[in-house]
């Protein structure tokens, strides 16, 4: 059954979940630019603070602390001051870092982001690519076989540091299978045949253009299944920025799934982010598409803010909360989580909603009856009113937005519909609902 937004804001279901990758080290030098150099005609930065975080796969990890995954690393740090901060770092985001592999010879990536009047400016990279010997190899397989058992979905986040050679990533992918666990990968390189037999694939639209070796001018459906015979994954998801998403499978299906237009602040950090949720999401047993728009959302709200942003499930689901315009394409996640189910509304005014008596009558309604959507018929409800509503455990969902509710009731026809009124909850038929002005 399809998981509510409610259950997964509320971490109803506990998962665990593996994040291999390549770890690095975020630092961001925050200041002012107020003139010109004398050296050279380059603008002179007047450092005032430096913040440094998990960067690469250590951004994924703190994305899925963030909405409420358990999170075990399995990666590599050198014998440094930043792997001993990185490490560090994870620790205080209540993050596994047992199977974190220290080595001497390694050094961990820095990444540096001058960063003023909230733009980034530039980026100063400290790294030397290296891959694994035969011999960690072998011994971070061996570590891999009892993580990959014990975890409900395994995320390998690529960022072409050396971690995740070919033999590596077989490995990985064998096991998932033997443990019938799903593999989600986010990419990198210009030879996905690596990483073949995974679960699904998410490279972004660049990156996709480069491993599948075609023209620019390839349409995005010509693309995919060029990328598509490449790898052999079961699902393959091409991202492209405030043009949404493209989900493409072995039966030749294309589904395209749009993104709310955003100011866009800063790119760093989006693609994690889309993978974090995506992976929470399907752990979650939500289904493919829903778990898309989800991430999709949350890549979008991490585009306005500075550096690697973490967002949290509460934003996402506020943001659907928050009023649509009633296209199709916007009030898709409603379809999905009430596809093929019953369901009841409850139209209710702000005033109301925190009437003792509507939380009598919904406790007696849950008791036999389906999964329950609240109707807001009001405009400009407040988040902590809708915070509370959703914090009830039986509510499923709040729409605030009329067009909405015609675009999910047009969709699929609630089995039940209720008005609140003096202390009860009336039936109403669905027109006297969405046609006409309920007081």
């Amino acid at each position: 059954m399809v998981k509510s937004l409610t259950t997964l804001l509320n971490g109803l279901t506990p998962i665990e979940i593996l994040v291999v990758g390549d770890l690095m080290l975020d630092r961001y030098t925050f200041g002012n630019i107020e003139r010109i150099s004398p050296e050279a005609p380059v603008p002179v930065l007047h450092a005032k603070r430096i913040e440094s975080h998990p960067g690469g796969a250590g951004n994924v990890m703190l994305n899925l602390r963030a909405i409420g995954s358990k999170v075990t690393a399995f990666g590599r740090v050198g014998n440094d001051l930043a792997g001993k901060d990185l490490i560090e770092d994870l620790i205080a985001e209540g993050i596994d870092t047992t199977a974190i592999l220290t080595e001497k010879q390694y050094v961990t990536p820095v990444k540096n982001r001058m960063i003023a009047a909230g733009q980034q400016m530039m980026r100063i990279d400290q790294e030397e690519i290296s891959d694994l010997s035969p011999a960690q190899e072998a011994e971070l397989i061996e570590r891999a076989d009892s993580l990959i058992k014990r975890c409900d979905l395994v995320a390998i986040s690529d960022y072409g540091k050396g971690l995740l050679t070919r033999s590596f990533l077989k490995a990985l992918i064998d096991l998932a299978h033997k443990y019938q666990k799903p593999i989600l990968i986010d990419p990198k390189g210009s030879d996905f045949s690596k990483y073949r037999g995974a679960t699904l694939i998410k490279p972004n639209l660049g990156e996709a253009y480069r491993a599948a070796n075609v023209p620019l001018s390839t349409s995005i459906e010509e693309l995919a299944k060029t990328l598509f015979d490449q790898c052999h994954c079961e699902q393959l998801i091409i991202t492209q920025g405030d043009r949404g998403s493209i989900l493409y499978n072995a039966s030749d299906a294309f589904q395209h799934f749009s993104v709310r237009s955003r100011q866009v602040r800063d790119v760093t950090g989006a693609g994690d982010t889309f993978l974090a949720m995506l992976c929470f999401a399907m752990a979650n047993q939500l289904d493919l598409p829903a778990a898309i728009e989800l991430a999709n959302s949350a890549a979008s709200l991490a585009v306005e803010k500075i550096g690697c942003a973490q967002i949290t499930l509460a934003e996402i689901v506020s943001e659907f909360m928050s009023f649509y315009s009633g296209r199709p394409e916007e009030v898709s996640l409603l379809h999905h989580l009430f596809e093929e189910q019953e369901y009841s509304i409850i139209a209710i005014n702000n005033a109301q909603a925190t009437d003792p008596h509507l939380f009598y009558q919904l406790n007696q309604l849950a008791k036999n009856s389906h999964p329950f959507i609240i109707y807001l018929i009001d405009q400009n409800s407040d988040d902590l009113l809708c915070d509370m509503l959703l914090s009830f455990e039986p509510i499923d969902y709040i729409i605030e937005d009329r067009n909405q509710l015609i675009a999910l009731t047009e969709k699929n026809a609630p089995s039940k519909i209720y008005r609140f009124e003096k202390q009860h909850l009336i039936p109403l038929q669905l027109n006297e609902l969405v046609l006409q002005s309920i007081p």
